[in-house]
């Protein structure tokens, strides 16, 4: 839970958010989501497909409002819906041919934002256009390009460059480099880290199902299972030290050069439909370590460590209230 005196607390964190819920028709998709972006730091959010992931960059991004909770920015509590977050935040979608309009040219479209939301003459807005191409590693030529005639990696830079041509505070990345092959992602995650090293953003929130790009790229990271947070903390720790099942699963299930394809692990069964879920912990029927009480009691959230949280009846002590 955030305190009450977060408003006026010196070090509050860039992005922080409390108890976030949100409903498609019977299915609830986020129960009781909690989190806080640090100033400075890249923050990743991990889990597989069926996660949460998506409805909550959603919210995040102001393009959905939860049906509860509270999220709070530098201290100050957002209205619903957030929409004073997508003003002060850029955003970064996976797809980014579907990002561009494909109709108009790429500088069009950068210096278009720059014109409305900073308020300058076309010249200058040409200008900071020319810059910032230069800065995602984009020839200034771009500017004059269609979408289509971009590759894929190109087409994201241009679109980062959009993300971050009125220098938000806060950049939220939507799988990002999900349609790009290796080499691209890894030019994506340099030239992240080399905005945040720059100022150009202060914070990052990147959202993936990739365990390897969380731990290339993230300083801490929160893991989503079936719209709840299960286990979070610094990145290190989460990936070589997970606690709850699941992560442990997902780890185990990663080829490595050191192990046989006979030594994978495996999560049996699927993610469960919401519509339904299962009572007690949501993990319980696929979790190697179920007891009694994880069918029965829904599990709150521990800490077992140092900045490290869990959601795991391993780590309780007394069973929560049954739900």
């Amino acid at each position: 839970m955030l305190p009450a005196t977060l408003a006026s607390a010196p070090d509050a964190p860039r992005l922080a958010v409390e108890g976030l819920t949100f409903r498609h028709g019977a299915r609830e998709v986020l129960r009781g989501v909690t989190l806080s972006v640090q100033p400075g730091e890249i923050f990743g959010i991990l889990g597989p497909n069926g996660a949460g992931k998506s409805t909550l960059f959603a919210i995040l991004a102001g393009l959905l409002p939860p049906a509860g909770g509270r999220l709070f920015l530098d201290g100050r509590e957002l209205a619903p819906g957030a929409r004073a977050l997508r003003a002060t935040a850029g955003i970064v979608f996976q797809s980014p041919g579907a990002s561009l309009n494909p109709l108009l040219r790429v500088g069009t479209q950068l210096e278009e934002v720059i014109r409305v939301h900073r308020r300058i003459d076309a010249t200058a807005a040409r200008r900071e256009a020319e810059g910032l191409l230069e800065r995602v590693g984009l020839t200034p030529t771009v500017r004059r390009a269609y979408p289509h005639e971009l590759s894929g990696g190109m087409q994201q830079r241009a679109c980062i460059a959009i993300a971050v041509s009125c220098h938000p505070d806060l950049l939220i990345a939507d799988e990002p480099t999900s349609s790009l092959d290796v080499s691209i992602q890894a030019q994506i995650l340099d030239l992240l880290r080399e905005l945040r090293a720059s100022r150009l953003i202060q914070s990052i929130i990147f959202i993936t199902h990739d365990f390897g790009l969380v731990d290339l790229l993230c300083d801490r990271v929160t893991v989503l299972y079936a719209g709840q947070v299960v286990e979070a903390g610094p990145t290190p720790e989460v990936l070589r030290r997970p606690q709850h099942p699941y992560t442990r699963g997902l780890l185990a299930a990663i080829p490595r050069l050191d192990r046989r394809g006979t030594d994978l692990g495996y999560i049996p069964g699927g993610v469960p439909n919401l519509l339904v879920p299962p009572p007690g912990c949501r993990f319980h029927p696929r979790c190697p370590d179920a007891m009694a009480t994880c069918r029965a009691a829904r599990p709150a959230v521990t800490s077992p460590g140092a900045e490290r949280s869990v959601r795991c009846h391993l780590f309780q002590a007394e069973p929560a209230a049954v739900g």
